[in-house]
């Protein structure tokens, strides 16, 4: 008999012997990878009313798989007049058992005809014996999986002395799991005679020996599955094995590690913590497909990429193999695994009217990478935006309970740098995706790319969009230079790297050190001799590309200041709030210059914690009552309600239609960026707006910080009347946030001292990095005169800083003289 090539056996054995619960649903002792999955090959065999009928249908359903069994095969083959029929025939006709050997030979036939190599076969209650099972090998057929579906004898013997048959209809009751209706059927149903508890028990007896015997053949295959469940877990457990023996998924015991709660952006960690220990990413991508709901992840579509720091590539590939092993079908993967942070959010929102479930973005944002830098991993939801809060934990949780993770190790690398490819990891379909196209789709529904286009081909008007090696970089030429015809100069730094290019890739005054020379300004925001042949408009984006800072010529905008003159301008000038802006918002430490534009222009005004998912629930909540939405924080991060995070690509272009709106006439001189905003200061008032960073302090020392500002106001009211610096303080307040949407509550966001004059000091302490403590200090105060707006920022708020400085005593508890960084 020819051996049977490219045929994966699977033998399901029913097991009633003496039943015990098993901890796991599925326990597997070792799976060995077929070959080649083509034509698969399955044997079952099941107790009397152990629904092996019932699987047998939905494998072949869902397989396409060609059913068998030796009764079929042998009445078959007598029809057909073939050599064995004949053979079988007689014995049959002389009332003998038909020996072993013929059967096995009517079954190997079977085995290796074209349509079971072709669709694969179910062969249903064979071998019975371990003769058998040495023949069927013996004839080439290898067998990848055991599969044993263990029911309680009692179970068993209860189904099937319970059932009952109406002989006019033949449809099968239960006693007491389906019971007859009540009258002539009640009175008709019959029992089968050798549906008696002794014969069952026979009937038991002799399969318990027959499993006996086979299931030491195929020890080294088995997977035990727990059949007294319901019918559809008990074949989602089926299905889980049959799949695993096809694609080679293999469940790897681990053990839990400690530290993987994500912050408002994620889990962040040096990339030493990560790269060195082999199970440590392993461990958290498992946890978050452990904490989804796997009819989510199960067929589902996945979107993969990030901002192609140091690291990213070779976590690509073992998020890959580990989504492909927890049932994903299809993962979206950017072109060199590259996809910003908006840009993840357009795929998941758009891509396909927004078939994926979700994505897992590979980004610290604006820390720095390379060797010695951060690494960052945090999963999106269905609609784009960051995980909530109670996915998180859920994660957090799930981290600290895993004991084992799915992966498909024996996987080829995935080609993820040419376009379009596709490839094949288990049952997983990996497509290379346009890291820009959808993003860029969605941001032309918020622009008039016309408009713009006929801007920046003014002979007066120069800018200069700095993308710090970021993933921002791409997005921003692909729109700026290739949509809206800017010169291919106009993009600095577009390139992303693994390490930035050894920049800090955060857009600051501080570290985006060549774009603000450019600007003519110097790292106080202050500016410089250059400023007078400095281009009109510069931006620049972070690692992710989800930030933005916002230059004129000689002239730093706030990031505070920025999402208030958006506000005041966003209905004429962009498209996307030209039927009007639905809602605002700002994270708390923002200044309080976008509140003064909402009461003026009655908007509705929300006032959330750090954190764009706050932001998000407001996009999405009241039946879309405040979209268009537009939102910003102080962190330099802005944007729309066009996808589900801050967008920093987003931000330059709507700034790019405020100055398009205010410079229709070209023949009339430019009005620059410092006249916009000095209009706004001059009809809204002007807030003065700095924060100090104070970065990787002792966390110990940084939690002092705050207990000593707290310790002035044990008591509010007897400790209001406080003089800090020179100014008299009215209370402390410790900032409570409860989301009008789900009516979540967000507690311990930050210390906000308040004084008289209307000046405030907000005390933050930040996760976002991936060692220490990073302490926040934010200082406010409003200025409505314009003879004063016009003041130095450090010198309009030299006062504020004294009395936030002597009241959290931060030099003397953290043993810092200045801070990091001055925003």
């Amino acid at each position: 008999m020819a051996i049977l090539r490219n045929l994966l056996v699977l033998s399901l054995a029913i097991s009633v012997n003496a039943w015990a619960p098993v901890s796991r649903a599925v326990t597997r002792s070792k799976v060995t990878q077929s070959a080649s999955s083509a034509g698969m090959g399955i044997i079952i065999a099941g107790a009397p009313a152990s629904g092996k009928g019932t699987q047998c249908e939905r494998i072949k359903e869902d397989y396409g798989v060609v059913h068998l069994s030796t009764g079929d095969l042998l009445r078959a083959a007598v029809a057909a007049k073939s050599p064995l029929g004949m053979e079988a025939k007689d014995y049959m006709d002389s009332g003998k058992l038909v020996p072993d050997q013929l059967v096995i030979d009517l079954v190997a036939e079977k085995l290796a005809s074209e349509e079971c190599a072709k669709c694969g076969w179910l062969l249903d209650g064979f071998p019975r014996t371990r003769a058998q099972a040495e023949a069927l090998a013996a004839q080439g057929a290898k067998v990848d999986c055991f599969v044993s579906l263990e029911v309680p004898d009692e179970a068993l013997v209860e189904r099937v002395v319970g059932r009952r048959t109406d002989p006019v209809t033949g449809k099968i009751y239960h006693t007491k799991f389906d019971p007859p209706p009540a009258g002539e059927i009640a009175d008709r149903v019959t029992q089968r005679s050798d549906d008696t508890e002794e014969k069952v028990r026979v009937r038991l007896d002799q399969f318990h020996k027959n499993v006996a015997a086979v299931s030491d053949f195929y020890s080294g295959v088995m997977t035990v599955v727990n059949g007294d469940q319901p019918k559809n877990v008990v074949y989602d457990e089926i299905k889980e094995s049959l799949d695993a023996a096809v694609h080679g998924v293999q469940v790897v015991p681990t053990t839990p590690i400690q530290g993987m709660k994500m912050g408002t952006s994620g889990l962040r960690k040096k990339v030493a913590v990560v790269k060195d220990d082999p199970v440590y990413l392993k461990n958290f991508v498992q946890a978050i497909f452990d904490a989804l709901p796997a009819s989510e992840v199960k067929g589902g579509t996945l979107v993969l990429g990030g901002d192609g720091r140091y690291y990213n590539r070779e976590a690509l590939q073992i998020i890959i193999k580990i989504a492909a092993a927890n049932g994903v079908a299809k993962i979206w993967v950017g072109q060199g695994g590259l996809l910003s942070t908006p840009a993840v959010s357009a795929v998941v929102r758009n891509r396909d009217q927004g078939q994926a479930f979700g994505a897992i973005v590979l980004t610290a944002s604006h820390n720095p990478g390379g060797p010695d830098g951060d690494f960052g991993i945090k999963y999106n939801t269905g609609d784009g935006a960051p995980a909530k809060e109670g996915l998180t934990d859920a994660i957090y949780q799930a981290t600290l309970n895993l004991g084992t993770y799915r992966t498909i190790e024996g996987a080829p690398e995935v080609d993820v740098d040419t376009l379009g490819a596709v490839s094949k990891v288990g049952g997983c379909e990996v497509e290379v995706v346009d890291p820009v196209e959808d993003y860029v789709a969605a941001l032309g529904e918020c622009f008039d790319f016309v408009a713009l286009e006929a801007l920046i081909a003014r002979p007066d008007f120069k800018l200069v969009f700095d993308g710090m090696h970021g993933a921002g970089g791409p997005g921003a030429k692909a729109v700026l230079c290739g949509l809206l015809g800017a010169p291919a100069e106009s993009c600095i730094n577009a390139t992303p790297l693994p390490d930035f290019g050894g920049g800090h890739p955060d857009p600051n005054l501080s570290y985006a050190k060549e774009l603000v020379e450019l600007m003519g300004l110097d790292p106080a925001g202050n500016p410089t001799k250059a400023a007078d042949r400095a281009p009109d408009f510069g931006a620049a984006a972070d690692g992710d590309g989800d930030r933005n800072m916002i230059l004129g010529r000689g002239f730093f905008v706030t990031p505070s200041d920025s999402v208030a003159i958006l506000a005041a301008n966003a209905k004429a000038a962009i498209p996307q709030f030209a039927e009007g802006v639905g809602g605002v918002a700002r994270s708390m430490p923002t200044s309080r210059a976008l509140d003064v534009v909402a009461d003026a222009l009655e908007l509705d005004f929300f006032e959330t914690p750090t954190g764009w998912k706050f932001f998000g629930n407001l996009m999405d909540g009241e039946n879309g009552a405040y979209t268009p939405f537009l939102c910003g924080e102080e962190s330099f991060g802005t944007g729309a309600s066009h996808v589900r995070e801050k967008d920093g690509l987003w931000a330059v272009l709507a700034w790019l239609s405020v100055i398009e709106s205010r410079n229709r006439d070209p023949e009339a001189p430019l009005v620059p960026v410092r006249e916009i905003v000095e209009d706004h200061w001059a009809k809204f008032g002007r807030h003065f707006y700095s924060r100090y960073d104070y970065e990787a302090v002792d966390s110990a020392a940084a939690e002092q910080v705050m207990e000593h500002l707290r310790s002035h106001f044990s008591g509010v009211a007897e400790n209001a009347g406080l003089v800090f610096g020179g100014l008299k303080c009215i209370g402390l307040e410790e900032f409570l946030y409860e989301d009008p949407i789900d009516g979540s509550l967000a507690s311990n966001q930050g210390l906000i001292l308040n004084f008289l004059g209307g000046e405030r000091a907000v005390f933050r302490l930040s996760g976002t990095g991936s060692e220490g403590a990073t302490i926040r200090v934010y200082l406010e105060k409003y200025e409505r005169r314009k003879a004063n707006q016009g003041k130095p920022t450090a010198e309009a708020l030299a006062q504020v800083a004294e009395a936030a400085l002597t009241a959290s005593a931060i030099k003397d508890l953290t043993g810092r003289n200045a801070p990091t960084v001055i925003t």
